[in-house]
């Protein structure tokens, strides 16, 4: 199966129009919103575009995503080291579902 691409240079400054004309590109936080952020670390979820929600809690991070090609689902990372983040596993959804949600509860 092939992978969505990936685009390795974000688009600078952010905005509406980081979006024009582009499928699934990394864009930077809008100047205004800004403030006192910087990126730290990047995962590419194995081409698993499209995350709608992400929660973190005890160094774990859960991302739910709707992609192309069959990249549909939950991708769980290893956040302890917020500099290196590593896939645990990727939870693929049946033909029929959607993950486009995700609920920690008393974690």
């Amino acid at each position: 199966m092939r992978r969505p691409s990936y685009h390795p240079n974000p688009i600078r400054g952010g905005g509406n129009d980081a979006y024009t004309g582009v499928d699934h590109v990394l864009t930077e936080p809008w100047k205004e919103e800004a403030h006192n952020v910087r990126l730290v670390a990047h995962s590419d979820l194995n081409g698993w575009g499209d995350a709608f929600q992400i929660q973190v809690g005890g160094g774990i991070c859960y991302v739910a995503a709707s992609g192309v090609n069959g990249h549909d689902g939950m991708t769980i990372l290893d956040v302890k080291d917020p500099a290196n983040p590593k896939i645990i596993n990727q939870i693929v959804d049946s033909p029929a579902a959607r993950t486009h949600k995700v609920l920690r509860i008393n974690d």
